[in-house]
């Protein structure tokens, strides 16, 4: 692990920092907390840069929860050559006041290797770690969350760290999609157990008592053979 830190600026303005402590690194994304300076509300400042520069966005206002597109304007720094970290987009999701994470996807992976090495070994040895499981006690379609999926035991609430579009349901207690558009069904399970491995180590497993509900026997078949 690392504390090197980075510098972020929107409209070449001083915003914050992070540490970038996450990483998918076979997708090329490093993502991490952000830490800001005199901005008192993250969620209302995301929000209104991203509607006063017309930058798609996901937002839940009951939760306050913000999932925003590519911010062409928002660019990150490392703190100790001033070398701009760049990719293919950069974006913030996160809840409330303060809780806010910036993710830059599309990190060549040569830049991975040498600002990031830490990652790139973290992963490598990804396989020789113990892996938790939980079983997947519900897959459903939803007309307001799309494709949804209930673990067994296991509660995932700061998976919306994973900067992945993926959703926890505290009251339902089930993983669904902030954002249904543009992807399948199929796709976004993907993506939900994806997010549950690479957010928190865990695996979600099918087993035949399983209840599919409003399911399609396509997709079943899709689903138990992904």
């Amino acid at each position: 692990m690392t504390n090197k830190q980075f510098k972020i600026l929107l409209d070449d303005k001083f915003i914050g920092t992070t540490l970038l402590e996450k990483a998918d690194v076979p997708m090329g994304v490093v993502f991490g907390q952000i830490e800001l300076e005199s901005i008192d509300n993250a969620y209302a400042f995301f929000k209104s840069y991203c509607l006063q520069n017309q930058i798609g966005l996901t937002d839940d206002k009951h939760d306050q929860l913000l999932t925003t597109r590519h911010i062409p304007n928002l660019k990150v720094y490392d703190s100790n050559d001033n070398s701009e970290i760049k990719g293919s987009a950069v974006s913030v999701s996160g809840q409330g006041m303060k809780d806010f994470e910036i993710a830059i996807e599309g990190v060549p992976h040569n830049i991975l290797a040498f600002k990031f090495k830490h990652h790139v070994d973290s992963y490598n040895g990804l396989f020789d770690r113990h892996i938790e499981k939980d079983n997947i006690i519900e897959i459903g379609i939803d007309d307001k969350v799309g494709i949804y999926v209930k673990p067994e035991t296991a509660k995932f609430p700061y998976i919306w760290r994973s900067a992945s579009g993926v959703h926890w349901d505290d009251k339902k207690n089930i993983l669904c999609t902030t954002n249904q558009s543009g992807w399948t069904h199929l796709q976004w399970y993907k993506q939900i157990i994806g997010a549950v491995r690479d957010e928190y180590g865990n695996e979600l497993v099918l087993t035949d008592k399983v209840i599919w509900t409003n399911i399609p026997d396509d997709l079943k078949r899709s689903i138990i053979e992904a």
